[in-house]
């Protein structure tokens, strides 16, 4: 089926709106054209198939213009081959997973080579349900369908449990929370928006879809299109009746400040992250720095902070921070409203945006050079003291640090299990421009971590400190199953300074904590590491 791509609000299908989850852009499968036009696309993408001489698969890009012509454009070979990329979309859409769409090329490619093509085995194994929970409605959805996504397709290889995708949001008419189970197609779809109106508004495409799987020689099926919105209670209810543990991909608000925690644990419900109890301290970051100051460990300490509101004085800030001064919403996720204020001016400005809880476009603040996201309601803002940081960039391939302050910034992550915890090497993540954007922490190919830190850049005795007092901060703040710290280090004082735990830190494909396991010794694969938070088995980290 051709995928139609929606543009909203102008502008072209750059990097961000192909890559990162935004609601600039929309994907229809099949797209929304007369089913004349769907044949001609169809037909004609076939002829130009053959007339190139293409095997095996082939992605055409085109245009279909106001009168009715169709355009082709590009032919891509070897197309994208992300989570989510076009061809896995649409092979969805017939009722293909990864898999089954990959094996039918190999199959055909070695049909065509006289290669003997080895039966799969089937899976016979009885797996525990985990029932992942994404989505929300905080301004980290996006991301989290990112995690819970990846998260999903990871477990879909495991030999001990058996994955299934569930969509939260909220019911505005009834101010519910509902739930409801996300098909395979619909998982790859690039924001919760677009998977909730498909869900809605899925329409009966079981005749366009057999007469595509008849002509690749595939069985004749029927796609369920009936959908179940349930309230959260009885999702939970059912997930303890099925035995199943629940995998929150949530992040910031409700999903993460232990709200639904409380839920969880009231229902006897097994999750993954830490206690209603720990999620509400770290979801606090003013709180959580007082936690940290409360261990009395020397060279360990958190950012200078102020609490202020919409009526915060400039003048009162920068004499308790200095300038610039670094603004967040206090009670969100990591990658929600931070910028830098560079004077008063900027500060009225901030503060207007977080009365209307809208999304800040890029260059609003100086070398602001992408959007930010806000939360719905901010009162409660919580600024800290702005640390200046070596220069530490890429240039020409070549990695150029300039050792000035001696300030690196640098995240962690820590696992616990039974009490017991363990560090992470920690990562240098470069950023283009002071604040980490939320391009650089998730979407592949785009952010710089170095896992662990060069030597002549952190020394191997300053890394154990930080991992030392990563362990400590964890255990002080009661975490369970696994964190993410984000920290500064000086490497000439060998001073930390915590920023903020991560309760439930982002876990999409290209997050720094898999990166982090990757390099533990002996190797934590991605599918080892959710196995293990998940885990309920004694023993150690």
């Amino acid at each position: 089926m051709p995928t139609e791509i929606e543009i909203r609000n102008g502008g072209s299908f750059d990097r961000r709106r192909k890559y990162m989850s935004t609601t600039e852009v929309r994907y229809h499968c099949p797209a929304r054209f007369n089913d004349n036009i769907i044949n001609d696309i169809r037909f004609e993408a076939e002829v130009l198939f053959k007339f190139v001489g293409a095997r095996d698969f082939l992605r055409i890009d085109g245009w279909v213009l106001n009168n009715g012509k169709i355009y082709f454009s590009d032919f891509n070979p070897i197309s994208g081959m992300e989570q989510n990329s076009f061809i896995f979309q649409q092979a969805a859409n017939i009722g293909l997973t990864h898999g089954m769409l990959l094996e039918f090329i190999l199959k055909n490619a070695c049909k065509r080579c006289g290669v003997n093509y080895p039966e799969k085995f089937s899976d016979t194994l009885v797996k525990r349900s985990v029932n992942i929970l994404l989505g929300g409605i905080t301004s980290e959805r996006q991301v989290s369908l990112l995690s819970g996504i990846n998260v999903w397709m990871k477990l879909l290889q495991s030999k001990k449990y058996a994955p299934i995708p569930y969509i939260l949001t909220k019911n505005k008419n009834t101010d519910r929370w509902e739930v409801c189970e996300v098909s395979y197609a619909f998982a790859l779809l690039h924001t919760t928006e677009e998977i909730i109106e498909q869900i809605n508004g899925s329409a009966d495409n079981n005749i366009l879809i057999n007469s595509i799987r008849n002509r690749l020689g595939l069985k004749t099926i029927e796609l369920n299109n009936e959908v179940q919105w349930i309230s959260l209670k009885k999702f939970i209810e059912e997930s303890k009746l099925q035995g199943a543990y629940i995998f929150l991909a949530l992040h910031g608000g409700f999903g993460e400040n232990g709200g639904i925690q409380t839920m969880l644990e009231a229902s006897g419900v097994e999750y993954n992250g830490s206690s209603a109890n720990a999620s509400v301290l770290c979801m606090d970051k003013y709180k959580t720095g007082v936690k940290v100051t409360e261990l009395n460990i020397p060279q360990l300490s958190t950012c200078k902070k102020e609490l202020g509101g919409l009526d915060s004085s400039w003048l009162y800030l920068v004499s308790r921070l200095g300038e610039p001064i670094i603004a967040k919403p206090n009670m969100d996720g990591c990658s929600t409203g931070v910028i830098k204020l560079c004077n008063e001016k900027e500060l009225l400005e901030y503060i207007s945006f977080c009365r209307r809880g809208e999304m800040i476009p890029a260059g609003t603040f100086e070398n602001q050079l992408t959007s930010i996201a806000m939360p719905e309601i901010c009162e409660e803002i919580l600024f800290e003291e702005y640390i200046k940081t070596d220069s530490i960039f890429i240039d020409n391939g070549e990695l150029v640090y300039k050792n000035n302050t001696g300030w690196i910034e640098m995240t962690i992550g820590v696992l616990e299990k039974e009490g017991n915890y363990h560090a992470f090497n920690p990562s240098i993540t470069i950023a283009e421009n002071n604040i980490l954007s939320v391009e650089e922490k998730f979407q592949g190919g785009i952010g710089i971590n170095l896992t662990p830190p060069p030597e002549n850049i952190i020394s191997v005795t300053f890394k154990n400190k930080i991992k030392y007092f990563a362990e400590r901060v964890a255990e002080k703040c009661g975490i369970e199953d696994y964190c993410r710290i984000d920290i500064f280090g000086n490497k000439k004082t060998e001073e930390v300074v915590v920023i903020e735990i991560n309760t439930l830190p982002g876990l999409s494909p290209s997050t720094v904590l898999f990166q982090q396991a990757a390099k533990e010794i002996p190797s934590l694969s991605p599918l080892a590491l959710l196995e293990n938070i998940i885990s309920s088995e004694e023993g150690e980290v």
